[in-house]
C-alpha cells in the first residue's frame, strides 16, 4: 500500500514518557540534594542563628537519599507503571510532607517560616492531581501537622508554644485546601487544553488525509500521487534505488457506467482500490490517475517482478465478484508496466507504462504489457551500435 505516516510503536511512547518521568524525579531529588547540603552547611557554621543542628541535617539527608532510592529503582524497573499514575505524584508529595514536617518539629521559631515550604510543594501536583486528590493531600498535610504538634507538646513541652502551634495549623487548614481547590481549577484547564491540542490534531490529520486522499476510493489522488513519485524519482536519481510503475485502467468501464449506472461503477472502482490496496506491499504507492485509472508504484522492485506482480493484480481482479452487478458480469483491467530509467524525466516513464496499456487494450484487453526502458532494450542498443 501506499507509504503512510510511520506509526509510533507503543513501547517506545512508553519508554519515552519513562525518560520524561525520570527527568522530572532527578530534577525533585536534585532540589532534596541541594536543601540538605545548604542546610547542613547552615547547621554547622552557624549553629547559633539556626536550631537546626548537623545531626537533624544528616537525619533530613539520610531519609531524603533513603526515599528517593526507592522511587529512582520503582522507575528503572518499570514497577511505577503498574499503578495508575505511573509518576507517583501522590507518594513523592507524601514524602516531601513528611521531610518538611520532620524539618518543622525540630526548627524552632523557624517552624512558620518552614510551613511555606508545604505550599511550594503543592505546586508539585498541580499539572496531574485533580482537585479531590489536592484536597486529599492537603488534609494529609494539616494532620501530619497536628500530629507533629502533638508529639512536640509532649515531648518537648517548652520547646513551642500550643496557642502558636494551634494557630498554624488553623492557617494551614484554611490556605491549603483554598490552594487545592485553585490548583484542582488549573489543573481542568490544563486538561482541556490536551484535549482540545488532541482533538485539533485529530482534526488536522483528517484534514490532511481529506487533502491526499481521492473521496471515492480511499487511494492517493492524483497531485499527492505526483508528488510521491517525484520523491522516488530523486531517490532513484541519488543511488541505485530501482522502482517500476504500472498503469492500470478497468476494462469498458464507460458500458457499466451506461448499463448499470454510475453508483454501481462507483462500487467497483472501490472494490478494485480495496483489492489494489489489499495485494501491494507496504512502502508500494497506489493512486487514482484519472476516471478509472490506477497508477502503482513497487519500489525496489525490477521489470520482470513488477510484471509478475501486475499479472497476479490482474487476476485477482478478473477473479473478484462485484455484488452490485449482474451475475456473470465481471470486471477486467488492462495493465502496462515499466520501470524508471534513473534521471530520465518521470513524464517519459509514465508515457511508457501508458503505451504499454495501450498495447494491452490492442492485444484484447484483461492482459499485461511491459515496455522497456530503452537503454535495457538490446534491439534499441543495437540499433544504435549498428
Amino acid at each position: 500500500m501506499e507509504a503512510a505516516p510511520q506509526m509510533i510503536p507503543d513501547d517506545t511512547l512508553v519508554r519515552k514518557a519513562q525518560r520524561l518521568r525520570l527527568h522530572r524525579f532527578s530534577l525533585a531529588a536534585a532540589s532534596y540534594v541541594v536543601g540538605g547540603a545548604l542546610l547542613l552547611a547552615v547547621s554547622i557554621l552557624g549553629s547559633d542563628l539556626v536550631p537546626i543542628t548537623p545531626i537533624v541535617a544528616f537525619g533530613f539527608m539520610a531519609l531524603a537519599i533513603a526515599a528517593n532510592a526507592i522511587f529512582y529503582l520503582l522507575f528503572r524497573s518499570d514497577i511505577n507503571l503498574r499503578f495508575a499514575d505511573p509518576s507517583l505524584t501522590i507518594p513523592q508529595m507524601v514524602v516531601g510532607i513528611l521531610l518538611i514536617t520532620y524539618l518543622i518539629y525540630f526548627a524552632g521559631p523557624y517552624r512558620g517560616l518552614l510551613s511555606i515550604f508545604y505550599l511550594a510543594l503543592m505546586t508539585f501536583g498541580l499539572f496531574h492531581l485533580n482537585t479531590r486528590q489536592l484536597l486529599g493531600v492537603s488534609a494529609f498535610t494539616v494532620a501530619a501537622f497536628a500530629f507533629m504538634s502533638v508529639l512536640l507538646e509532649i515531648r518537648h513541652p517548652d520547646a513551642a508554644s500550643l496557642v502558636d502551634l494551634v494557630a498554624q495549623m488553623l492557617v494551614l487548614g484554611g490556605l491549603l485546601p483554598w490552594f487545592a481547590v485553585l490548583g484542582g481549577h488549573i489543573s481542568t484547564l490544563r486538561r482541556r487544553l490536551v484535549e482540545g491540542n488532541r482533538r485539533l490534531e485529530q482534526a488536522l490529520a483528517q484534514i490532511r488525509e481529506i487533502a491526499i486522499r481521492d473521496d471515492l476510493t480511499g487511494t492517493l489522488n492524483r497531485r499527492h500521487l505526483m508528488d510521491l513519485i517525484m520523491h522516488q524519482k530523486a531517490v532513484a536519481d541519488r543511488g541505485s534505488y530501482r522502482f517500476s510503475l504500472c498503469m492500470l485502467d478497468l476494462d469498458h468501464f464507460k458500458r457499466i457506467n451506461d448499463e448499470y449506472g454510475h453508483l454501481i461503477g462507483d462500487r467497483a472502482l472501490q472494490a478494485v482500490a480495496e483489492i489494489l490496496g489489499q495485494q501491494v506491499r507496504v512502502g508500494d504507492i497506489v493512486g487514482r490517475f484519472g476516471g478509472e485509472e490506477f497508477v502503482i508504484l513497487l519500489s525496489e522492485t525490477p521489470l520482470q517482478a513488477a510484471a509478475e506482480t501486475a499479472e497476479r493484480l490482474r487476476q485477482q481482479i478478473e477473479q473478484h465478484t462485484v455484488a452490485a452487478l449482474p451475475e456473470g458480469v465481471a470486471i477486467t483491467a488492462s495493465i502496462g508496466v515499466t520501470e524508471y530509467l534513473a534521471r530520465e524525466p518521470i513524464e517519459a516513464a509514465l508515457s511508457r507504462a501508458d503505451r504499454a496499456l495501450y498495447r494491452a487494450k490492442a492485444a484484447g484487453r484483461n492482459c499485461v504489457r511491459v515496455e522497456t526502458p530503452p537503454d535495457r532494450d538490446p534491439t534499441r542498443r543495437a540499433s544504435g551500435a549498428a
